[in-house]
């Protein structure tokens, strides 16, 4: 007896036109970085707020380059952690429209569905939950800050010039929030 034919099974990325293959490979790059600015904003936050008293010292005496900006930045935190959380979550909300947008084009939700305790739930629904909020909760936020608290001195000299910056751009919504 003949065996019926089967399907043919084809990798996802070949069911893509090579337009739709590039544009995955940027959207990849855009997410990618945007979860790496997260990641420095929410280790930021932790490493300028967890410098000891005697780093903090050494910084301001040093008095020049980072550790000065350090110590300048410090001495106003409230505008500090207002213009961390501020870009922080700029960030954040891109992240999540950008990946929204992404299930949306790369994941028809209408065609597929999975079970999950008796309810149908759309994968692209799914992805978006679940895939996005994992990503942003690890990469973005748990691992950066424990490694921004192991290492507070070299994180925060790294970031203090691009968050002074950050700050002058921010001024005008940080100033509304720390007065």
């Amino acid at each position: 007896m003949d065996e019926p034919p089967q399907p043919e099974t084809v990798p996802f990325l070949q069911i893509l036109s090579d337009g739709d293959t590039l544009m995955l490979a940027i959207s990849a790059g855009v997410l990618l970085c945007l979860l790496i600015l997260s990641a420095l904003f929410s280790g930021a936050e932790i490493a300028f707020f967890s410098l000891d008293r005697k780093i903090l010292e050494e910084l301001t005496e040093s008095g020049k380059g980072a550790g000065k900006t350090v110590s300048k930045l410090l001495d106003r935190p409230k505008r500090l952690l207002a213009t961390i959380l501020i870009g922080n979550n700029l960030v954040n909300v891109g992240f999540i429209i950008y990946s929204a947008y992404l299930v949306s084009v790369f994941i028809p939700s209408e065609d597929l569905y999975m079970q999950v305790f008796g309810f149908s739930i759309p994968i692209g629904w799914a992805i978006q939950v679940v895939g996005v909020t994992l990503l942003l909760l690890l990469f973005g936020e748990i691992l950066p800050k424990t490694v921004a608290h192991q290492n507070a001195k070299k994180y925060s000299t790294t970031l203090a010039y691009p968050l002074h910056y950050i700050g002058v751009v921010l001024y005008p919504l940080s100033y509304v929030l720390i007065e």
